[in-house]
């Protein structure tokens, strides 16, 4: 957890694109305002889209990766996506389904990530501008992680929500190393 405040620190010096959950975000409303027997759903809901993105962030940007080191990064997360989005689904189906407007929230937010890195492909700064938006969705992942952990009552959910906010805060420090060049 000590290189995550310099990481978003860095993530915010590089530019001005600013991922997931940074800029006048509804998705921190939606998870305040769920009500107690649909938190779960809530959260879930939320971690699809997010995660779906995330993973399609990686897609877009490895055939730019030059570095061997953040190559294997990249491939690292979209393998943990793709292992979770399955989890998650699960659980969500165990639940009763998903929010479909809480999916559209996180989407929106999603879809301008994908954009702003979009923009980028092909520039010499592309990988900064994947470090900047990808780390910032890293800490969404945390941050609502954190808010399951005091709200949810389902031992699944905690047990996902303690494993995604310790597996995101090691893959955001191992982001930093790699950007940092160790």
């Amino acid at each position: 957890m000590r290189l995550l405040a310099p990481l978003l620190t860095l993530a915010l010096a590089l530019g001005t694109a600013l991922g997931c959950g940074f800029t006048n975000s509804q998705i921190w409303l939606a998870m305040r305002e769920a009500s107690d027997p649909s938190f779960d759903r809530v959260y879930l809901s939320m971690l699809v889209p997010h995660y779906a993105s995330m993973h399609k962030l990686g897609e877009e940007y490895l055939p730019y990766a030059k570095d061997p080191a953040m190559k294997r990064w990249v491939e690292g997360m979209m393998a943990d996506r793709k292992a979770r989005l399955e989890e998650i689904n699960r659980l969500l189906k165990n639940l009763g389904g998903d929010k479909p407007v809480t999916k559209e929230i996180m989407q929106i937010e999603m879809d301008a990530d994908l954009d702003q890195l979009s923009l980028d492909l092909g520039k010499p700064g592309v990988r900064d501008t994947f470090a900047n938006v990808i780390s910032t969705n890293l800490a969404t992942s945390v941050n609502l992680s954190q808010i399951a952990l005091q709200r949810s009552k389902n031992r699944a959910v905690l047990e996902l929500a303690r494993r995604v906010r310790d597996g995101e805060t090691k893959r955001a420090e191992q982001l930093q190393l790699v950007m940092l060049g160790r």
